[in-house]
This record gives structure tokens, sequence and C-alpha cells, in this order.
């Protein structure tokens, strides 16, 4: 009985044995068919994702280095399927489908478009789909919408360019088209001065200033105007050596040196604090940060760790050259642009008071590694020294001289300047994105 047993323990053991082999086995070819229909997959919907990517790279071309300037409506002229056609071979079909969202803007139109891509296989029913968003503005676009403009003239070899290139070398290669700019700084003056007629002249200004009204040029010195408890602008009247930016906690710092006279100002952004050094003016006064140098500008620098509060927004408007010769950083996490808009607009303007004004140039000698965190435009040339200067705004000028390198991380304006500095009934790409790029059931 022992021996029996023992006999039909052993049988008993082999056939357990035999059973967790056979599932082991089967497990095995299981496991091996799933990794090769995964792997079969991968390498499908791999291909699938190659030819979708290419697709939206080749349009993205397509729409940024075409100039669209030149097509009559390219919401319907160019943007549809004659010009991005549906792709059909054997292996892959691929659809591009266009929409667009506009809204009027003064002068000028955003149509928000939407460019969804899809790619199916039609050996295996995979598919995949992307969405991307761009703007196409068209119109009098202001030019602080553009990362980098340069207005080379209208002649035919010698057109304006609205570049996309972000980071570049010594040139630029202007697109094609007859395009112009509209500067009108006589108009923006008398804007920024609170002259209502919108006539620029020394008359206009000395009324606004509540000065005796006659057409002679004011003496050198400093000038506010005022509308009620608002600070609109601020004339500084002659050369200036130097204008140095600072910041004390939440209070914006300029001091500024003619070479004759110091001033110092201190206020608070969009708030009703106003500080001019010795003088009787009121300290609960709102500053509109607008300030106007009717002469060149030695130097403009950062005192400090920082120039510009979280909340700054000045608009330093020059009326001949100046130099930059430091870093000018905004407060705030990380050293980033806490605002949509930069928080200083440094222009170069030619001088509406002269009979035949100098072009001005801006000067950039910030030193290696240097950032200005601002627009720039100069209505006639900038010159960088700056070994990789990074500028986060927008760049506007009528000829570059790039002796360092200089890279555009864009920041735009709110477009409220268009009036009188625009692009005239051009069509312009900004900002083409990917919104998403992912795998979806076959329908």
């Amino acid at each position: 009985m022992k021996e029996r047993g023992s006999l039909l323990f052993s049988v008993s053991f082999i056939l357990l044995i035999s059973f967790l082999g056979l599932t082991l086995l089967t497990f095995s070819i299981t496991h091996t068919k799933i990794v090769s229909a995964r792997g079969k997959k991968n390498r499908e919907t791999g291909k699938l994702y190659n030819q979708l990517y290419l697709l939206l790279h080749e349009s993205k071309k397509k729409i940024c280095s075409s100039d669209l300037s030149s097509i009559e409506n390219p919401l319907d002229n160019f943007f549809n399927n004659e010009i991005f056609p549906i792709i059909n071979n054997k292996n892959f079909k691929l659809t591009r489908k266009f929409s667009f969202n506009s809204i009027q803007k003064e002068g000028y139109k955003v149509h928000r478009g939407y460019l969804d891509i899809s790619a199916i296989s039609k050996r295996s029913g995979y598919k995949y789909a992307s969405q991307n968003i761009f703007n196409l503005l068209s119109g009098n676009i202001p030019v602080s919408l553009i990362p980098l403009l340069i207005n080379r003239g209208n002649n035919e070899a010698d057109r304006p360019s609205a570049s996309r290139t972000f980071t570049y070398g010594s040139s630029l290669s202007p697109p094609p088209g007859e395009n112009k700019v509209s500067i009108n700084t006589s108009g923006y003056l008398a804007q920024i001065f609170g002259i209502e007629s919108g006539i620029l002249c020394w008359k206009n200004i000395r009324k606004e200033l509540g000065l005796l009204e006659y057409e002679k040029e004011l003496p050198e010195g400093i000038y506010l105007f005022l509308k009620e408890s608002q600070i609109i602008s601020i004339l500084i009247q002659g050369d200036v050596k130097s204008i140095h930016f600072s910041i004390d906690s939440d209070k914006q710092k300029i001091q500024i040196d003619s070479g004759k006279e110091l001033f110092r100002i201190e206020y608070i952004p969009k708030e009703n604090y106003f500080l001019l050094e010795d003088s009787n003016y009121d300290t609960s006064l709102n500053f509109n940060e607008n300030l106007v140098i009717n002469g060149n500008v030695g130097s403009i620098s950062q005192t400090g760790e920082y120039a510009f509060t979280e909340n700054t927004s000045i608009e330093l408007i020059v009326l001949g050259s100046l130099n930059i010769n430091s870093s000018l950083l905004q407060a705030g996490k990380n050293n980033t642009i806490v605002n949509k808009k930069a928080p200083v607009q440094i222009r170069a303007l030619r001088s509406p008071f002269l009979e035949f004004p100098r072009d001005p140039v801006i000067r950039i000698r910030a030193g290696d590694n240097s950032k200005i965190d601002g627009s720039i435009m100069a209505q006639g040339e900038i010159i960088n020294y700056s070994k990789d200067l990074l500028v986060k705004g927008t760049v506007y000028t009528e000829k570059l001289s790039d002796n360092g390198k200089m890279k555009i991380s864009p920041v735009y304006g709110n477009g409220s300047d268009g009036k009188y500095f625009h692009m005239i009934n051009y069509n312009y790409i900004q900002d083409f994105r990917i919104n998403y790029i992912e795998e979806v059931f076959y329908e």
C-alpha cells in the first residue's frame, strides 16, 4: 500500500509539473504575440506620426514664408484645399483643415487661425491628429506686434523685412512684397502732450503747460503736463547726459542728469504717488509714465539689481540718438517679464521740431550676456556691440548692425500705438505653435 501511494504521488506530481509547463508555454506564446503585436503597432504608429509631423512642418513653412500681402483675401484664397491639398496614397491619408475666429481692432484685424491635421493609416486604421494655432494679422498692423521689423525702404531691392527669425547673424533676407511703414511722430507727441487739436507746435505745447502762447521753443529744463490729478507726460528739453533707472520696493525711480541739472523722480506705477525732488508738485498725483527727451541721451543704464518694478510701463521717447550701457531688468519671479506688455518702450525718433533732423542711432553697449526687458525702436539705426544680448520685447529699425549677437524673445505691446506706428495694408503670421499631437481612435 505504501508503494502504491508513492506511485500515485509521483504520477500526480508529474501531471502537475506538465500542467504548469504547458501553462507557462501558453503564456510565453501569448506574451510573444502581444509583444510582437505591440512592436508592430509601434512601428505603424511611428510611421504615421512621422508623416503627420513632416506635413505639419511643411505646412508651417509654407504659411510663414508665403507673401500673404500679395494675396487678396488670404483666408479664402490661400488657406484652402487647393494650396494645402489632401494627400491620399496607398499607405496613408492626410488632411488639413483651417478655421478662423476674427476680431476687429483699431485699424487692423486679428484672425485666430486653427490648422487641424489628421493622418490615417489605411492598412491598420490607426489615426493621429494635430491642432496648431497661429494669428494672422491683417491691415494697418502696429509695429509693436512684430518681433523684428527692419524697414529698409520701398525700392525693389530694399524692402521692409517683417522677420520671423528671432535669432540671427549679420544679415536678413527681406520677404517679397511692396510694404510700407507709417511713422507719425508729430501726432504721437501731440497725443502724449494732451493737445486735443492734434497739431504739434510750440504754441500748443506752451498752451498745455499754461505758459504764454507763442511759437518759440521752450528753454532747457523739465516740464510736466497735467490733466486734472494726472501727470500725462514729462518733457526734458535739451540733451541729457544720463538716465538711471532703479527701484525701491514698489517705487519706480528715475534719475536724469542733464549735465546742468539733476532731476530725481519716483512714483508708484498705477497709483496716486509721484515725487519730483525739490519741486512743489502734489505727491498724490498719478504719473502716466510718458517721458520725452527733446535731444540726445548719452547713457541709459540700470542702478542696482533691477531697472523696473513689476508694474512699470514706461514710454521713453528720445528725439535724437541714445546709448544703452547696461542690462535693463524688470523685477519679478525668476527675473522674467510679469506683464503682457514690456515694461519699457524705448523709441529714438527723428525730431519733428527740426527742418532737417538727423537719423537717430541706438548704440547698445550693455556688456556680454546682457538682457533688456523692453522694446526698442530706432527711426534710424541700431548698433549692437553686446555679445549674446537678449531683448525681451520687439525691435524696429531702418538699419541693423549686429556686431555682437542679438536674440529676440517677443513680448508684444497692446497695439495702442498702432495709430502712429504701423505697417500699411499688411498681412503677417504671428506665433505659430503646436497645440497638441495625439493618437485617436479611427472612426
